[in-house]
Formats: structure tokens, sequence, C-alpha cells
């Protein structure tokens, strides 16, 4: 009886240690950087007149509805990212933020400047990149167009829907002016 039970027992054991393993599959985690990635590929291949070396500023997506004159913390995001993308695919890009000199502060030194009386005059670019923002139920549409700075013709062109879970935390809709736009 004993000898029964026992075995009962290992049998109970053995069969909770044979049963089966659920696999969970992680959610894929997209980045902004893969999105940025997408962008400045879909430039290059719809790109007409452009080439290796040539100049080119990339400003920040604005929001479409502001009239263009506001950004958010995720379109600075988005202009850096595509900054970093565009010179890796070898086109020399201009900062345009870059101050005359480096104020050096307790703070921290500093080479950049978002005010425009400290910037320096603006460099040659064969080409500039704008965008816009426009947010959906569900996502983020990002339109990006690459423009000769001379001619202002469109020579490239992107668009991607970014999901709106992966942009919550940059897309702060507390925006900010890029640009007074009040007439006196």
């Amino acid at each position: 009886m004993k000898h029964m039970l026992v075995t009962l027992i290992g049998l109970v054991f053995l069969t909770a240690c044979s049963s089966p393993t659920l696999h969970r599959t992680a959610p894929v985690q997209v980045s902004v950087s893969e999105y940025s990635n997408q962008l400045a590929n879909q430039i290059l291949a719809s790109a007409r007149g452009v080439h290796a070396g040539d100049r080119v500023v990339v400003t920040s997506p604005v929001w479409l509805e502001s009239g263009m004159t506001e950004s958010s913390l995720f379109g600075l995001q988005l202009q850096q990212d595509l900054s970093a993308e565009l010179h890796s695919m070898a086109l020399n890009v201009i900062d345009f933020k870059l101050t005359d000199g480096i104020r050096v502060t307790p703070e921290g030194d500093f080479a950049l400047s978002t005010n425009y009386l400290e910037l320096r005059e603006l460099q040659a670019a064969d080409f500039i990149l704008v965008g816009t923002l426009v947010n959906r139920d569900d996502s983020l549409l990002v339109s990006l167009r690459l423009l000769d700075f001379t001619s202002q013709v469109v020579v490239a062109t992107a668009q991607v829907a970014i999901p709106e879970t992966l942009i919550s935390d940059l897309s702060n809709r507390n925006s900010f002016k890029l640009v007074n736009s009040d007439r006196q």
C-alpha cells in the first residue's frame, strides 16, 4: 500500500514536470530609428539628381495643423535621427544650429543653439529636407520632401505611419513654436 502511494505521488510529480510549456513570443519592438531609416531609404530611392557628397539641411518636421510653426520633442528626435541616417548614406548633412563659438558655462559647454541670433550665416546647401506630422487615431503620419535648395523643386518624397504606441512618450503634444508668427 505504501509502495503504491509513493508510486502514485511520484507519477503526479512526473506528470507535472512533463506538462507542455507555453512559449510566449514577445511583441516585436520597432524603434523610432528604424522608421527614420525607412524614411531615409525612401528619400534616396525616389530621389532625382541627388548624389553622394551633396549638401543637405535637415529641418524639424512640424505639425501640419499648427500652420507649420510648431514641432514637438518627437519632431526634434526625428530630425536628429534623419540627419544621422542621411549622413550614413554619404550625404553631407549641414548642421545649421552651430554657433560662431563655444559657450562655456557651469551647466556645460555648448556649440549649438536654437536662437537664430546666435547662429552662423546659413551655409550653401544643395537640398533641404522638410516634413510634416499629422496625428491619426492610431498613428502619426510623417511626410517628408527633399527640395532643391535653389529652385525649390521637390526631388524626393517619403511617408510612413508610426504607431501611436511607439511615439506616445516622445509625441508630447505640448508643442512649442519654432517661429514667432505674431505680426506687429
